[in-house]
């Protein structure tokens, strides 16, 4: 019997991995084909002129009153430089993170359920303004994936996960991140007059700085299982949030007040019921400040984690901000931006109306809408899944916040379409795991139709009317 059991664990797991090679596959079909179709917008162009001077001068100087933060330049800077600066190119490099936020969804297996983390990623993956905004140079989409990325960074830290080979692999991109390019920029200062010896020094400190960070990498390893990674790497997603659009703090408050909405929500439904919700069954960990708590550790360890992921916090904001050291004056610009923005928010783009986003999201995406409501009214009523009713409570809260802020644009809807294609997941997991055979039918055709509508509204608005001010 025990053997049979593992046997269908495996075959479970074989298809969940096969599903998930055909939702990364579609989305990166959806993202990456003919990227040239569309001209080039007016927001692109304006990006595309400080992306330029970066790419032949050099330099960027972050201005708070103007276009956001830095990330996106650098991004597609690393992306222009390998392939050239074009139209490609620079779409190119928002478009793998629109399929790096897909690809994030099915590390959330353990949280929403195999089908669940499969429908989640499949909304994501088919969602018209997730893809059309993936295929767009601007910032939304590195946006959304730090957002994401710092989700999960705090979920496998509170989990207690030894650090998996995806984690260590993005650490060491961060530190290469952090390190190399001023290594580069000073062999350039003092050998630009011999190319042989601009050459040397290049290599000799990419091969030092590949032994420092090897060495560090080490440490981290040995330190906990590398556990406090998923915390350095959920700090340098929250400082790359607030290096992409100086929306990052609505998000973070959101996130921060639907933490204290589950345990407010948890406490009234004991009061109300009576007694404690029924087991979690889908969640390998009680998602709560206690375990939270405790993976931080005691004495010298608590200390030094929250030095680390505080220096990890400053250091790669510096980074950015400053450019590469190059701009000091970027590193003030980051906190002089929200006396713009604050009266950006209730100045401009304010003719849409409040209501806007309900119109736009059931025009274009109601089944992940109507259905991220069924996975957050199921959350509350069992009241037993934390991170679905984090994610409810999440998605919900930036509904809320953007409709009540004057400021309205398609692309800012993408922060909340976040969470409601993962509680939306959520719901269909919870359907197609009833009981009920009636109830089970329902979640797969409820999936079917969604697919569908969703399939083919992305489909119209990216490929044939995507020049429709309609």
């Amino acid at each position: 019997m025990k053997e049979q059991t593992e046997e269908n664990n495996q075959v479970n797991n074989r298809l969940w991995l096969v599903g998930c090679l055909v939702i990364t596959t579609i989305a990166a079909i959806l993202r990456f084909y003919w990227l040239e179709l569309k001209p080039l917008h007016h927001d692109e162009g304006v990006n595309g002129f400080f992306l330029k001077t970066l790419f032949q001068d050099g330099i960027y100087k972050y201005d708070p009153s103007n276009y956001h933060g830095p990330t996106l330049y650098y991004v597609a800077l690393a992306f222009s430089k390998i392939f050239d600066l074009n139209t490609i190119s620079i779409r190119a490099s928002v478009a793998i993170f629109g399929v790096l936020t897909v690809v994030l969804a099915f590390f959330l297996k353990k949280y929403i359920g195999r089908i669940g983390s499969l429908a989640a990623a499949l909304f994501l993956a088919l969602s018209p303004g997730m893809v059309f905004i993936s295929r767009y140079f601007i910032h939304e989409i590195l946006f959304v994936f730090f957002s994401f990325a710092i989700v999960l960074g705090v979920l496998y830290f509170i989990e207690k996960r030894k650090a998996g080979i995806f984690a260590v692999g993005t650490m060491t991109l961060l530190l290469l991140i952090c390190f190399l390019p001023s290594a580069l920029t000073l062999a350039s200062l003092v050998g630009e007059e011999n190319i042989i010896l601009l050459w040397i020094l290049r290599v000799g400190l990419f091969a030092v700085e590949a032994v420092l960070i090897f060495l560090i990498m080490r440490m981290l390893l040995d330190w906990q299982d590398g556990r406090p990674i998923y915390l350095m790497l959920a700090s340098a997603s929250a400082v790359l949030l607030f290096a992409t659009k100086e929306t990052a703090f609505i998000t973070i408050a959101t996130m921060i007040l639907a933490c204290v909405c589950v345990w407010l929500w948890r406490k009234i439904y004991k009061a109300v019921i009576g007694g404690e919700p029924k087991e979690n069954e889908l969640e390998p960990v009680e998602l709560n400040w206690r375990n939270f708590r405790a993976g931080l550790g005691s004495s010298n360890d608590l200390l030094l984690i929250i030095a680390v992921v505080s220096f990890v916090f400053i250091y790669v904001g510096i980074l950015f901000f400053s450019s590469f050291f190059t701009y000091p004056e970027g590193i003030l610009g980051a906190f002089k931006a929200y006396a713009f923005w604050t009266k950006t928010g209730s100045r401009d783009h304010t003719q849409n109306g409040t209501w806007i986003y309900l119109k736009w999201g059931m025009k274009l995406e109601s089944p992940i809408l109507i259905l991220s409501a069924i996975g957050t009214l199921i959350a509350l009523i069992k009241a037993r899944h934390r991170f679905a009713m984090f994610t409810g409570f999440w998605a919900f809260g930036l509904f809320a916040a953007y409709t009540i802020i004057p400021y309205k644009t398609p692309w800012l809807a993408l922060s909340f379409l976040l969470p409601m294609c993962i509680v939306a997941g959520y719901a269909v997991n919870e359907l197609v795991a009833a009981r009920d055979v009636i109830v089970k039918v329902l979640g797969g055709l409820l999936l079917a139709f969604a697919v569908g509508i969703l399939g083919y509204q992305t489909y119209d608005l990216n490929f044939q009317r995507y020049d429709d001010d309609s």
